[in-house]
């Protein structure tokens, strides 16, 4: 599975989107859309190779008792972080709701949840968890939602894709969103990066925050709670998305792909800065800057 996926994902570059309807044609390969009719099948798939959804996802359990209900998966990022991941082969507006009734079961016991599974993967229990939705599509609706919701949420629209007979993977790509719908009131920069608790980190996030800002005199930042995004012109540069003990700096490489790394200390900026500016300063260069 993981060997196909790989080689499926280096003939899908540059191609349409794979959850969209019918064939995909790529270079000596054409990919059928198999559809998947049951939540237990798209379950099993995402239990069997968790990295379809996202690259060091690592699968604890699946079906885990959180009070009178079940979470459908429940695994940990690359940073240690729990994730629950809510499962749909449709379009169902209530499984964010869903995924809230689990995220607070997590939260309430992430340390006993921690020592439980300590032998599977190293977990952060300091950290907040996190919800990922995995659905074939979303609504409007939810995708609107899912902007004001707290505690940020990613949504991954999957697909079910066979190149040659016998040879299928499950495909994941996170939908983005470009510009903030609506109003989101600002918080001072401050108060923003108040949201990490560890000295070094906080440090080294007041000194990426001011190198982004001598990218170009057309580079705005609004900081608001959990993460700083980076705007030229009313379009997406980058993002810092903040942690308890670290921060993810991010930035676009065009419509649907983003770039980033991870920074807990000025130690880890100054191995990753030129890699971050560069990515930066191309996408401000792409969407107008000056």
């Amino acid at each position: 599975m993981k060997d196909f996926r790989t080689a499926t994902l280096a003939r899908m570059n540059h191609q349409p989107q794979p959850h969209q309807s019918g064939a995909s044609k790529a270079p000596g390969v054409i990919f059928k859309k198999i559809e998947i009719n049951e939540e237990r099948n798209l379950e099993h798939l995402v239990v069997q190779n968790p990295e379809s959804v996202e690259k060091g996802l690592v699968y604890l359990s699946h079906q885990h008792r959180a009070g009178g209900k079940f979470i459908d998966v429940l695994a940990v990022d690359a940073n240690g972080i729990f994730v629950i991941l809510e499962l749909k082969v449709g379009q169902d507006d209530e499984m964010l709701l869903q995924a809230l009734e689990y995220y607070d079961y997590v939260s309430s016991n992430r340390d006993r949840l921690a020592k439980e599974y300590e032998k599977r993967a190293k977990i952060v229990a300091a950290e907040d968890p996190r919800i990922i939705l995995v659905a074939s599509a979303f609504t409007d609706r939810l995708r609107k939602a899912v902007q004001y919701f707290k505690p940020r949420t990613a949504l991954m629209e999957y697909a079910y894709l066979e190149g040659k007979p016998g040879e299928r993977g499950l495909f994941c790509r996170e939908v983005q969103f470009d510009v903030e719908g609506g109003f989101t009131p600002p918080v001072s920069l401050d108060n923003a990066l108040s949201y990490i608790n560890q000295p070094k980190a906080r440090q080294a996030a007041e000194k990426v925050h001011a190198e982004l800002c001598k990218i170009g005199r057309n580079i705005e930042a609004s900081p608001r709670d959990g993460y700083v995004r980076y705007m030229c012109k009313n379009r997406v540069v980058g993002d810092v998305s903040l942690r308890r003990t670290f921060f993810h700096v991010s930035w676009k490489l065009d419509q649907d792909n983003w770039d980033g790394v991870k920074i807990a200390s000025l130690h880890d900026w100054s191995k990753h800065k030129q890699q971050v500016l560069k990515g930066f300063a191309k996408q401000y260069r792409a969407v107008g800057g000056e």
